[in-house]
């Protein structure tokens, strides 16, 4: 559950992401199931990508994740049981910015 200075930090989030409307979010949103221009096989095996995903998130299914990471050459990915959609970043902000600076 998360902790009230947490749920307004997020309020806080969603009331920005929508205060000129809802024109950014839903092109943000369009742009997931457009054809980006190249297929993650083709991603470079020397990248350097990381994929941290929650296994309860409802927004993403962890079966999407799974395919992502095992169609991105040497995808370094990991899966988080008790982990839902924001509480992946919330719960291991310090983890992941301490892989992403080294």
């Amino acid at each position: 559950m998360l902790d009230s200075k947490t749920l307004k930090l997020l309020s806080e989030e969603l009331f920005e992401a929508f205060r000129q409307g809802a024109n950014g979010p839903a092109y943000e949103a369009e742009l997931y199931g457009k054809d980006w221009g190249f297929r993650l096989e083709d991603i470079s095996q020397d990248a350097n990508v990381h994929l941290w995903h929650g296994e309860l998130d409802l927004n993403v299914p962890i079966s999407m994740a799974r395919t992502v990471a095992r169609a991105i050459p040497n995808c370094k990915a990991k899966f988080y049981p008790q982990e839902g959609h924001y509480s992946t970043m919330l719960n291991h902000l310090e983890e992941i910015f301490k892989t992403l600076i080294c």
